[in-house]
């Protein structure tokens, strides 16, 4: 079994990856959905990055859904 060091520099790197792989991506796709404190968030379908918060009409056009 791996230390608990060494499983958070497994989780930096990986991080450091994901970081890299968001900043790169386009984010031409997008999608609203809840967060982990449930507010109501635009994300990149690709990359899963949190890109803005959704404006009031275009909470309401994704409420009607």
């Amino acid at each position: 079994m791996d230390s608990m060091e060494d499983l958070n520099k497994k989780l930096k790197i990986l991080q450091d990856e994901i970081q890299d792989y968001q900043k790169s991506c386009a984010h031409k796709q997008q999608y609203i959905k809840f967060d982990k404190q449930n507010n109501a968030m635009w994300y990149c379908k690709k990359c899963e990055k949190m890109i803005r918060i959704p404006t009031h009409h275009e909470l309401q056009e994704w409420i009607k859904k």
